[in-house]
């Protein structure tokens, strides 16, 4: 994998034996793979088939929320990589247990969020009423650089369903709750996991904190 030079920047998709493809707006470059016989394949190791189990695994979970990780995986941008790439690395070497059943992934270690900027304080979540769940915490402002003015990340999610529900900017850390409307309640009810977050704006992008996994709810 490279960057693409000057005249080659936009092309997208195969062509001849190279494959062509933009990531934060610069074009990188790359051998296509050759296709091989499926009699010159060779059988997975153990080690490969727990790799792939894992990617599996971290596809189903991220793929709902792949826009909210560009977003909140920003300290892992650089170079090719993206928001997304570092959720899923993080979601692979954090949040997969083995049981007795085989690899399984636990929603209370996955980072949905990582960064350098303070975490929330006694976050909790709960239903507010019928449609709504609200997410409360403490206001920790002059808390290493937390700052009231820092905006809530907050993502509810029905892994069953693969339905995410989040607001990747809102209320202020002074503010202490966010309200969050809830579509069709009944079917998420007890059903959905809470995560927080906050993050501020830089110069470029933002500093994000390291989520907290607030339970079901």
């Amino acid at each position: 994998m490279a960057k693409a030079s000057g005249i080659h920047q936009g092309l997208k998709g195969k062509i001849g034996g190279f494959i062509y493809y933009e990531i934060n707006g610069v074009t990188y470059v790359r051998a296509a793979p050759e296709k091989k016989d499926r009699k010159d394949k060779l059988p997975s190791t153990p080690a490969q088939e727990l790799q792939q189990t894992k990617f599996r695994l971290a596809r189903h979970f991220l793929e709902p929320i792949r826009q909210l990780m560009y977003f909140s995986h920003q300290i892992g941008i650089r170079g090719a990589r993206n928001g997304y790439h570092e959720g899923s690395a993080l979601l692979m070497n954090l949040a997969m247990v083995h049981h007795d059943t085989g690899l399984a992934l636990a929603p209370n270690l996955a980072l949905i969020s990582s960064g350098n900027l303070t975490g929330a304080k006694a976050g909790a979540a709960s239903w507010k009423d019928d449609d709504h769940v609200e997410v409360t915490w403490k206001n920790n402002t002059g808390s290493g650089n937390a700052k009231g003015r820092d905006k809530a990340l907050i993502l509810l999610y029905n892994l069953e369903e693969s339905t995410p529900i989040y607001i990747q900017e809102g209320a202020a850390r002074s503010a202490e709750s966010q309200l969050i409307p809830i579509p069709d309640p009944d079917e998420h009810r007890g059903r959905l996991h809470a995560y927080l977050a906050f993050s501020s704006p830089l110069a470029k992008g933002h500093s994000l904190s390291d989520s907290v996994y607030l339970g079901l709810v």
